[in-house]
């Protein structure tokens, strides 16, 4: 695909893009924005980067940074394989099971799981408060919640 052609401004402005600046600072250092406010570099960056040839420019960029990071993570994976067949030759199962989950891990394989416990009542938190850090805690949290303890009367 044949991208069209940018002025100097717009190719500073993708490029600005593309090193991870925000649109404003990309504006910011594309266009003169010195005496501009905050919210009028973020409309004018709106602006530009919507325009269609510059978001046509920025999606081919978006494309190669994803090539580019799919080989990326086609490396790493080829070398945990290599530090996985290594430790199987070596009869080291300890190295081997830690290659295969860091291979499983770098597909997106395992999700780490943590449980919410401020989704309950104040009850069940404030018990939780008390088994993990003890009755004080509890009763300290009960306050600043505006539970009055009943035991205290």
């Amino acid at each position: 695909m044949e991208l069209p052609e940018l002025t100097e401004n717009q190719l500073n402005f993708v490029k600005a893009i593309q090193s991870g600046m925000t649109a404003s600072d990309a504006y910011r250092v594309a266009y003169s924005a010195k005496n501009m406010s905050d919210n009028a570099t973020w409309v004018e960056a709106s602006r530009v980067k919507t325009s269609p040839k510059v978001s046509l420019w920025l999606n081919q960029v978006r494309k190669e940074q994803l090539t580019a990071s799919k080989y990326t993570l086609d490396d790493h994976i080829r070398e945990l394989e290599h530090a996985q067949q290594l430790a199987e030759e070596k009869g080291q199962v300890g190295p081997m099971v830690a290659a295969i989950e860091k291979k499983g891990r770098a597909l997106g394989l395992y999700v780490e799981k943590h449980e919410d416990i401020s989704q309950g009542n104040d009850v069940e938190l404030l018990q939780a408060i008390n088994t993990l850090l003890g009755p004080e805690a509890a009763r300290n949290a009960a306050r600043m919640m505006g539970i009055e303890d009943e035991t205290e009367h």
